[in-house]
């Protein structure tokens, strides 16, 4: 039951930014050659994966806790790309056989200067990577007025840092769930949501915006990016053992 609410989740996030102008359709995330860079990479995602399946220690250095009652471990997935499109491969890890509050979404990436992995983002798995190296990360929980709408964070891929900087978080007020108090006089576009739009890590109900204002700021950031597709894989041993041999 559990893996089915989180499939729900995932659907209803991606429905929810497919009507916030994200592009349908987009070319899969080009893997870079196996330079020398990205073979030690490999070998150091090879190792984090590994250390998850037979230490019970994720990729980022935390310990897992129990986890039997909610599902086998290849039932977590991976990946293995350049999703903030520096030219180098990330580990994307989609942890998601705990409880909801121990959920995760790790992107790693590889230093090759210091020769250990970092820690690019850390979140809840509805993770949604674009090719200009933003992305979003729905909520663990949709407990607001959002209705259909899924909130999120939006983040930005920096460089200079190696690591994704969280630009702002927004939710939603769905007028068709009845709740009184809906302040129909922003909703100027008819839409039946007026949006929230926050740049600190929770949401208030004060600030209310048209959804024409809310397409604006999102624009900023995803006017003319496309979504990127990752193939997930499940985490077995053979699928981890296939990232080293090709």
């Amino acid at each position: 039951m559990k893996k089915t609410v989180f499939f729900i989740v995932c659907a209803a996030l991606c429905l929810t930014l497919s009507g916030c102008g994200a592009t349908a359709s987009a070319a899969p995330a080009e893997t870079p050659d196996m330079s020398e860079d990205n073979a030690h990479a490999r070998a150091a995602y090879t190792e984090a994966l590994k250390n998850l399946l037979e230490k019970n220690i994720l990729p980022d250095g935390s310990k897992r806790g129990p986890e039997t009652e909610y599902g086998a471990m290849e039932e977590n997935q991976f990946a293995v790309c350049d999703v903030d499109q520096d030219g180098k491969e990330e580990l994307i890890l989609l942890y998601t056989t705990t409880v909801v509050a121990g959920q995760m979404g790790l992107v790693m990436g590889w230093d090759e200067a210091a020769g250990a992995l970092r820690t690019q983002l850390r979140e809840f798995p509805l993770l949604t990577f674009y090719d200009n190296g933003v992305l979003t990360a729905g909520w663990s929980h949709n407990q607001g007025k959002g209705g259909s709408f899924w909130p999120y964070f939006l983040y930005e891929y920096q460089p200079e840092t190696d690591q994704y900087v969280k630009i702002g978080s927004v939710d939603a007020w769905d007028q068709s769930l009845g709740l009184e108090g809906y302040p129909k006089e922003v909703d100027t576009s008819g839409t039946g949501f007026v949006y929230y739009i926050s740049s600190g890590e929770t949401i208030t109900w004060d600030h209310p915006v048209d959804e024409t204002e809310y397409r604006l700021w999102r624009d900023k950031y995803l006017k003319d990016a496309s979504e990127l597709p990752i193939s997930y894989l499940p985490l077995t041993e053979e699928n981890i053992r296939q990232m080293t041999e090709g």
